[in-house]
């Protein structure tokens, strides 16, 4: 269950990763004990349009999340995440 070990949960969504060609895919993960990162929720993967990225973000805007766009240093992969 996201948030269980801790207070620090979020999900990031990724595009066209190798584990799921094609698609965006939203992984939620979790800040365990000691600093480490927990992937807590089974993944979700939508074909990849614009439509399936609003909708991802939609569902996190919903959830009360707050965005952070990738970082310059991250996996060119990662598209944003949401804590």
């Amino acid at each position: 269950m996201i948030g269980k070990t801790n207070d620090c949960f979020g999900y990031t969504i990724f595009k066209d990763p190798k584990d799921a060609p094609g698609h965006y895919v939203l992984r939620g993960w979790d800040i365990g004990e000691g600093g480490e990162v927990l992937h807590t929720a089974e993944a979700v993967a939508t074909p990849i349009s614009d439509l399936a990225l609003e909708t991802l973000r939609k569902t996190m805007i919903e959830m009360g999340l707050i965005c952070f766009p990738r970082s310059p240093d991250d996996d060119p992969v990662i598209v944003e995440s949401w804590i």
